[in-house]
């Protein structure tokens, strides 16, 4: 198979989405395991419903940081510093 050269925008692009498909795949199932409407969903992050069914198929949303933890938390997920220098 041919090598496949991206642009810095296109790699940017790729990894952006891979996270945003990451949160939508942790809230998608906390949203069936504990049987939570996308209101219960955003009064216990604190953003709107309208976000919560944006972040659900993995749509851009801009929300308060404070917001996007409570959000991380929900999908059960952890924000950690890397462990390596980028070269």
């Amino acid at each position: 198979m041919p090598k496949v050269f991206l642009t810095e925008q296109q790699r940017l692009e790729s990894r952006n989405k891979k996270v945003r498909d990451t949160i939508a795949d942790g809230l998608i199932m906390v949203k069936g395991r504990n049987r939570m409407s996308m209101d219960e969903m955003a009064r216990k992050t604190g953003i709107g419903r309208n976000a919560i069914s944006k972040l659900l198929v993995g749509e851009d949303v801009v929300i308060k940081l404070s917001n996007l933890i409570m959000v991380f938390d929900m999908a059960g997920l952890e924000i950690r510093p890397r462990t390596e220098a980028k070269q």
